[in-house]
C-alpha cells in the first residue's frame, strides 16, 4: 500500500479491515472497504454494490484487488 502511486494498477491480495454498503448522492449503492497490508491502510471503493456482495468480503478475510488507484479529496 505503502508504493501504490495515483494511476496506478493494483493487482494484489490485501486483509479487509472493515466493508461497509453506502448510497452516493444519487441513492446508487457502493461498497466502501477498507484494505490492510503490513505497510498501511487504503480505502477502495466498489460501485454498484449490494448487500448481497458485501457479505462477499468479510472483515478479517482476504480479498484480490484488480483495480486502478487514484486520488480522493
Amino acid at each position: 500500500i505503502a508504493d501504490i502511486q495515483p494511476q496506478q494498477h493494483v493487482d494484489e491480495i490485501f486483509r479487509i479491515v472493515d466493508r461497509q454498503l453506502r448510497a452516493n448522492r444519487q441513492g446508487n449503492h457502493y461498497m466502501l472497504l477498507q484494505l490492510q497490508d503490513r505497510t498501511g491502510t487504503i480505502s477502495g471503493m466498489r460501485w454498484n454494490a449490494d448487500e448481497r456482495l458485501v457479505e462477499k468480503f468479510p472483515k478479517g478475510g482476504f480479498a484480490r484487488i484488480q483495480a486502478a488507484s487514484q486520488l480522493h479529496n
